[in-house]
């Protein structure tokens, strides 16, 4: 019950009593006038505040409770609905992401092909076996002359340990034989294999510069007699592809295979390619 309305009732009270005691008073003291007089005034006043007490009373209504407060009740709804509007609500909707493609994201020198002119075409060239079992190798580097104006293609090379850091770098691959005959890839070169059905004529300077990157021989290649060497492809019109620390890509393509001691002698043709000038 609100304050104002207490103050109101105790208000009617006093009126009641009031009225009853005038009346008292006056049937006490036996005066008829005053009697009536006291008891109209008191029915007057108790009427008079009951009429207030009734309008103060419907105006204001049934004090709210703690749970009907309109800020809590307003509260607790929109926190029953809140994960079922968030869910429907048209303004929480989130827009579809687009993702790009990732070729849409790169710049344009990234996504572009390195273009390629021919340098040289069918050029004969050879490898075999460097004769000895002492440190000894035939060394290739497709950055090489093949015409004997610069450094060569292949040579043989006795200790490796007297070849200067530059040499060793511009090395490709090498070839042993001791026990066994292995074709190696030296550290900072790539070489695959193409097989014979794949090393076509159109081959392509970017389709064996790929095939130098994806199909790498895996560091070496054993390619003596006894190793089944055809069995991983190195035979008769399969193509080594090389892609060497300057940029030149190289298609050596097997044109022969002969055995000298146990040891395979292979001939090859070479072609290469070289970056185009932007």
């Amino acid at each position: 019950m609100s304050g104002g309305r207490l103050v109101l009732l105790v208000a009617f009270v006093i009126s009641l009593v009031a009225c009853v005691v005038a009346r008292w008073w006056a049937k006490h003291n036996e005066d008829s006038q005053t009697e009536w007089l006291a008891t109209l005034t008191g029915l007057a006043s108790v009427v008079s505040v009951g009429v207030v007490i009734a309008q103060l009373w419907f105006e204001e209504g049934p004090e709210p409770r703690p749970s009907d407060d309109p800020a809590t009740s307003q509260t607790a709804e929109s926190r029953s609905r809140a994960p079922d509007e968030k869910r429907t609500s048209p303004t929480t909707t989130a827009e579809p992401i687009t993702t790009p493609a990732p070729s849409a994201s790169l710049p344009s020198e990234v996504r572009s092909t390195p273009t390629y002119r021919l340098e040289h075409k069918d050029v004969p060239l050879a490898i075999r076996s460097p004769g000895t079992c002492e440190s000894a190798y035939t060394v290739v580097d497709f950055d090489g002359d093949p015409f004997g104006d610069g450094p060569p293609i292949t040579r043989r090379v006795v200790d490796w340990d007297a070849l200067t850091s530059s040499e060793r770098e511009a090395i490709d691959m090498y070839y042993e034989t001791c026990v066994t005959a292995v074709l190696s890839v030296s550290p900072g070169s790539s070489v695959g294999l193409l097989r014979k059905g794949e090393a076509a004529e159109e081959v392509t300077a970017e389709q064996c510069a790929a095939a130098a990157s994806g199909a790498s021989i895996g560091g070496e290649l054993r390619i003596d007699n006894s190793a089944d060497a055809r069995d991983a492809g190195f035979e008769v019109g399969a193509s080594l592809c090389a892609r060497t620390p300057q940029g030149r890509v190289a298609k050596a393509t097997i044109t022969h295979i002969s055995y000298e001691s146990g040891f395979p002698a292979v001939e090859f043709t070479l072609t290469t390619w070289v970056r185009a000038s932007s």
